[in-house]
């Protein structure tokens, strides 16, 4: 059993750092789409990035809920490792 938590604590740790890493391209694109379009902004233009922008946030928007439920597993997992995992390691 700690050899699955311990796994499950890596995974944990791995996507968080996945998800992350998406966020700041998620931002990095979003700073590039507010940006005018050959030096001038039309309003179709604006129209455009406005509706990408909402389905960039759709894809998203779970993110903070993964995150968060994320957070709460690595909590209840290493309150486990505490009581049960470490006791039976003796060298």
């Amino acid at each position: 059993m700690r050899k699955r938590v311990a796994a499950i604590l890596e995974f944990i740790g791995r996507t968080q750092i996945d998800m992350a890493t998406e966020q700041d391209e998620r931002k990095r694109l979003y700073e590039l789409s507010r940006k005018p379009i050959d030096g001038r902004t039309t309003a179709a233009a604006v129209v455009e990035v406005e509706v990408g922008q909402e389905e960039v946030d759709g894809v998203f928007g779970t993110q903070k809920v993964s995150l968060e439920m994320m957070d709460g597993l690595t909590r209840k997992l290493l309150k486990w490792e505490q009581e049960f995992g470490r006791h039976g390691d003796r060298l």
